[in-house]
């Protein structure tokens, strides 16, 4: 993935382009396990799409679930 010490350096676009794939792919991964979470809440409890989100996002983020 990352070039080792006998291969020249990064291109100035390519230095700047890695760490946006970087974010990208982080943001990429926290929203489909986002939207994993809102539809099971969704399917195994009837609740609204807000409350499902609500409550999903606050588990992915470390908190406790909100009691609604």
């Amino acid at each position: 993935m990352y070039e080792n010490r006998h291969h020249p350096g990064l291109s100035r676009t390519g230095f700047r382009n890695r760490p946006i794939r970087h974010v990208a792919i982080m943001v990429a991964l926290v929203d489909v396990s986002l939207l994993a979470s809102v539809v099971s809440y969704c399917v195994l409890e009837v609740m609204s799409w807000v409350d499902t989100t609500l409550k999903a996002s606050t588990i992915i983020e470390g908190l406790d679930p909100v009691q609604l």
